[in-house]
């Protein structure tokens, strides 16, 4: 989001080894069981969650999301959502829902108020209840640079988010209890897929989204791919749960090791086991009962890091971290141990230098300015070596000279 006032940009300098967090076969988890009417579905491939939704259904979306700028009241110092900030991370995209006094809504929030990059994100919605209504439009403002596109009577959606550095966008959608078992669908564009990647200015290089996360009110977080169409309804899912799972990672101070954390729940029950893909390659390399592993990479480049957990019932779900693997990180590395090439050293040699001029007393001073004196690595000048070959040499010409002489 950019109003036509010049925006405020604050650069920073990332770490050297990032990771984007992307699903490969993503599934939707129940996060606990909610009371009749504040349980929303949300599917993705062939799995499916049912979320609990926040609010107790005494304000309107509209209070929860607080959209501000410095010329609401009250106002903000940046154009976005404040009443969603303790859900908000830095470059990620959350998507959750809100239980209020005019009905369920859908809520979406892009990046984190304070944050330091930018971005844009382009969500085209089908199957929206024609009911239902837009409640909030981040950034809806006359003049802004976001899109919000309606087709077919409402019922098709296509937005456009732009923003800059220190703000965030996003929208709320009021009416989901009316889809009545039918299917809406997010078709989203993160990044490259943007309609607007190429020409916000505000996209490319460190501004992009990272991680795209469902969140439930109950605590519960799914991580979702970002290259993937969503399904929300209200309700319950068709077929039953899956676990929701994310994944952490830290490298490990003393070596090249990596630890690898997932935090996984089930609302019927625990996770019990995890299988491990190491390689990207489809194939489990490890399983493990605890949700920490520590793993040592046998080559360096981009390794896709894959986990499926595993809930009592025999349901899953499965998430995928993208780690840059630099050499310091491969198992057997060590540091450095090449003996440097010796350089010449400087001889002083003293110089005169004058000191005194206008305004200055006394006689001039002697300092001492270095003189290269390269080595013939053996200790000695270049040349002496050779000197000693050409006296040598005439001393041997002196006595065949005399020798002839005396015949």
């Amino acid at each position: 989001m950019s109003p036509n006032d010049p925006t405020k940009r604050r650069f920073v300098v990332t770490v050297a080894l990032t990771c984007a967090m992307v699903m490969t076969s993503v599934s939707v988890a129940a996060v606990a069981t909610a009371p009749p009417g504040e349980t929303v579905a949300v599917a993705q491939g062939d799995q499916c969650w049912e979320v609990s939704t926040y609010g107790d259904g005494s304000s309107t979306v509209s209070e929860f999301y607080d959209y501000r700028t410095p010329n609401t009241t009250p106002p903000g110092d940046e154009w976005g959502s404040y009443g969603t900030r303790s859900m908000q991370d830095n470059q990620d995209s959350l998507l959750a829902f809100y239980e209020g006094s005019q009905g369920t809504s859908m809520v979406m929030v892009h990046d984190r108020i304070g944050g330091a990059h930018g971005g844009t994100i382009t969500f085209d919605i089908y199957g929206l209840p024609q009911s239902g209504e837009w409640a909030v439009e981040d950034d809806g403002y006359p003049g802004s640079e976001d899109n919000f596109d309606y087709f077919a009577n409402g019922t098709e959606a296509s937005i456009d988010w732009k923003w800059s550095g220190e703000r965030n966008d996003g929208a709320a959608f009021r009416g989901i209890a009316a889809t009545n078992g039918s299917w809406l669908t997010i078709d989203p564009g993160f990044n490259e897929a943007a309609d607007k990647w190429e020409s916000w200015s505000w996209a490319r290089g460190e501004n992009r989204t990272e991680t795209w996360y469902l969140r439930s009110a109950d605590g519960g977080v799914q991580q979702l791919s970002m290259n993937n169409d969503v399904r929300v309804r209200a309700g319950g899912c068709p077929d039953g749960v899956s676990p929701m799972a994310t994944m952490d990672r830290t490298v490990v101070q003393n070596g090249g090791a990596m630890e690898f954390q997932v935090d996984a729940s089930h609302a019927n029950g625990s996770v019990t086991a995890y299988e491990w893909d190491w390689n990207g390659d489809g194939q489990t390399d490890q399983r493990t009962m605890s949700d920490t592993v520590v793993h040592e990479f046998e080559q360096t480049g981009l390794r896709s890091v894959t986990v499926t957990a595993f809930a009592e019932d025999g349901s899953t779900t499965t998430v995928s971290d993208l780690v840059v693997v630099n050499e310091s990180m491969v198992a057997g590395s060590s540091p450095n141990t090449e003996t440097p090439t010796p350089t010449a050293t400087a001889t002083p040699t003293p110089t005169s230098t004058q000191t005194s001029g206008p305004g200055t007393d006394g006689p001039a001073s002697t300092t001492a300015a270095p003189t290269a004196t390269p080595t013939d690595g053996n200790g000695g000048s270049p040349g002496f070596g050779v000197l000693l070959g050409l006296v040598a040499v005439l001393a041997v010409a002196l006595v065949a000279a005399a020798r002839r002489t005396g015949r």
